[in-house]
């Protein structure tokens, strides 16, 4: 297994376990999906294949990283819940919907339609 895709796999396990009083968010995550390969890549972090195990529907993971300098961590905060905020509000057959986000200290996270 490379090591960005072990890199998702533990932020997401890091974020989960963090935003759940116990670990039922994350359980319910693995339980939903399977990471698979990067496909895309940024200033501000990776979006990786992710398949749904109920349905086989395939989605995007982006991960943004928030550990840079306290301004570059704000400004990519400030850029990734302006994302959030947009894909939510917008319903349109060409702008992908937003599954699921989460955040914790160093990485936010949107699950996304994979189009």
């Amino acid at each position: 297994m490379d090591e960005p895709l072990l890199e998702v796999k533990e932020a997401l396990r890091r974020i989960l376990l963090l935003k759940a009083s116990d670990a039922k968010d994350y359980i319910q995550f693995q339980s939903n999906y399977s990471i698979g390969c990067m496909v895309g890549e940024g200033r501000y972090g990776r979006v990786h294949l992710a398949t749904s195990n109920h349905g086989k529907i395939v989605r995007a993971i982006k991960l943004m990283k928030l550990n840079q300098r306290s301004l570059e961590k704000k400004k990519v905060l400030n850029i990734a819940q302006n994302e959030l905020q947009i894909l939510s509000e917008v319903d349109h057959p060409n702008i992908v919907r937003v599954i699921e986000a989460y955040k914790d200290d160093h990485n936010f996270v949107l699950v996304t339609e994979f189009c």
